[in-house]
């Protein structure tokens, strides 16, 4: 088929390194804590990214006075705030949902650390013409979103996969937000894509037409029959392809952001990958160590299935701000899958300034 043989153009990171998973809300464990919200964002920043981004956002007469965006959001509170709770803040990766997050929600649900994920805007808020999924929309949407929930200080914000590009972004430009601690799980970069065969792609898959997107889904992209990347529906496929395909400067960018939290910030980060990550290379996940000024020495390296809990706890009072762990035999979610280990590791930030 004709849109198989363009699909053969998407950089390999899509198509052979993904692993099969599906980000299937119906099976999370969370699903009682979800709260709906409805937040109004990107107030005077949508014209201004227009601007810049042309190639995205492709229409005018975009609001100043920002979008109203609904969102289910997983929120541990129950009653009022104690202002003496921590807070932990996560950001999904692209596609996905809260429940990536299972575990780490999971396992302060009952303590009196306070735990927020939301959902973020997905393809179906692109087809409404309200986002764009640019790394500034997401990380304004954060902004909002904190705002509009009353919180000011962030004791631990937490990324996975995609979610490193708004991470990184607010550190550099939190606005109101006093961000305490990083969390950076499986991040993804970038650097691996082929923009050179984008062009195409963009043309096929963004014409802003629903009748247009109608008929690609007939295609079936997002049953797995052609890539290992299993999907809930095509807004999921297309929300992935849109985010890779025209986010072009995000693999730039954050060179900068990862310096600034390097040499500009005193706040103390962990960077975890899994030895078989699939979707980053194993060359992107050591240079992004290494911009993190993490050398192969300072590397904790261990099996999380061996090491016994005593010595792990050795490994937490490594007396640095930036920490790299590297999960012998895990891939994309051994975060999730080594939650215990995961979650010791936040324990050891929120308590950074104690």
């Amino acid at each position: 088929m004709i849109f198989h043989r363009f699909y053969r153009k998407i950089p390999r990171l899509l198509i052979n390194n993904v692993p099969s998973y599906r980000t299937l809300i119906s099976n999370s464990t969370v699903n009682d804590l979800v709260k709906p919200i409805t937040v109004r964002t990107c107030v005077n920043i949508l014209p201004r990214l227009a601007f810049k981004h042309p190639h995205i956002f492709q229409t005018n007469n975009l609001p100043t006075d920002g979008v109203d965006i609904s969102i289910d959001c997983v929120d541990t509170l129950n009653g009022y705030p104690n202002p003496t709770s921590k807070t932990i803040v996560a950001i999904h990766g692209t596609p996905g949902n809260y429940s990536h997050f299972d575990q780490l929600i999971n396992n302060y649900r009952l303590s009196n650390v306070r735990v927020i994920v939301p959902n973020l805007p997905n393809f179906t808020h692109t087809r409404l013409k309200r986002f764009w999924h640019t790394t500034e929309e997401k990380a304004c949407f954060i902004q909002d979103l904190m705002k509009h929930l009353g919180i000011k200080k962030i004791d631990c914000l937490v990324s996975h996969s995609m979610g490193v590009h708004p991470l990184t972004m607010l550190c550099e430009n939190p606005g109101d937000l006093d961000i305490k601690s990083v969390a950076i799980l499986a991040p993804q970069p970038m650097w691996d894509l082929r923009p050179d065969s984008a062009n195409i792609l963009k043309k096929i898959f963004f014409s802003r037409s629903n009748l247009w997107y109608e008929l690609l889904s007939l295609t079936k992209l997002d049953k797995g029959k052609v890539t290992k990347v299993r999907f809930n529906d095509f807004n999921e496929f297309l929300w992935l392809m849109l985010t890779v395909l025209y986010e072009n400067t995000a693999s730039v960018d954050i060179y900068r952001r990862i310096d600034y939290l390097r040499r500009r910030s005193t706040i103390p980060v962990v960077v975890q990958f899994g030895e078989k990550e699939p979707i980053a290379s194993r060359k992107s996940v050591m240079k992004l160590f290494n911009e993190f000024g993490i050398d192969s020495d300072k590397l904790i390296q261990f099996n999380p299935d061996e090491l016994a809990s005593e010595l792990f706890d050795d490994l937490l009072k490594q007396d640095t701000r930036i920490k790299g762990y590297y999960f012998l035999k895990g891939g994309h979610f051994s975060y999730a899958k080594n939650s215990n280990y995961t979650c010791r590791m936040i324990d050891n930030l929120l308590s950074y300034y104690d």
